[in-house]
């Protein structure tokens, strides 16, 4: 289901109140709910039901990641590197990332690259969103402080300058709403997140992605 959408897909599913699932009957496939109704609770065989949105399905069935990261950057420039898997043999094989989390306390210019060439840097941890055991480990690699390497990757995917300085160091946090700014990575590459400071800020690093498949 397209984000920020109530369109309800065909092959999709309604999470009942313990959390398993049923597959979402053929009368409701291409239906478009109203938000209240989206969020109603259904009655069916005496049991009842839930319709969720796509990303809180994913978070369900264990297919869903954070990285987080904090760091104070005075006028210059951290770079943060992530690597996406292969994708043979898994049933979902590519991240479905979010890069407008990243938020600072005061101006910055966000650029991601693709296909950087460079070693990792701190590796960082990138936990299951659903706590529950057993857990699925992420499958990419992302980590603080790239080098080597002879490039950060020619191909720029998200880019943007946003948040200012105020009085005495006061500043307003910049981010960006997540509804349009997903990115479907390519597997098995490299991706290059450059920060740049203005002044003496904090940067908060918050990816968000998911594991699926991708309609070609």
């Amino acid at each position: 289901m397209p984000k920020g959408s109530n369109f309800l897909p065909s092959g999709g599913k309604i999470y009942k109140s313990d959390g398993s699932t049923f597959n979402l009957p053929a009368f409701l496939e291409g239906v478009v709910l109203s938000q209240a109704a989206l969020q109603a609770f259904f009655e069916l065989n005496d049991k009842y039901f839930a319709i969720i949105d796509f990303p809180h399905k994913n978070i369900h069935e264990k297919l869903s990641y954070s990285c987080m990261d904090v760091q104070n950057i005075d006028g210059a420039t951290v770079a943060w590197q992530v690597e996406t898997p292969a994708d043979v043999g898994q049933d979902n094989p590519y991240a479905h990332m979010l890069f407008s989390g990243i938020t600072c306390t005061g101006e910055m210019l966000i650029v991601v690259t693709e296909g950087a060439d460079k070693n990792h840097g701190t590796l960082l941890d990138s936990p299951n969103l659903c706590r529950v055991r057993p857990l699925r480990a992420a499958d990419l690699i992302i980590s603080r402080g790239p080098s080597g390497g002879t490039t950060v990757g020619d191909i720029v995917i998200y880019t943007k300058r946003t948040g200012s300085t105020g009085v005495a160091s006061k500043t307003i946090e910049g981010g960006g709403t997540k509804e349009r700014n997903e990115r479907i990575l390519a597997p098995s590459t490299k991706y290059n997140i450059a920060i740049t400071t203005f002044a003496d800020v904090w940067v908060t690093l918050d990816l968000g992605w998911y594991m699926n498949g991708v309609d070609v």
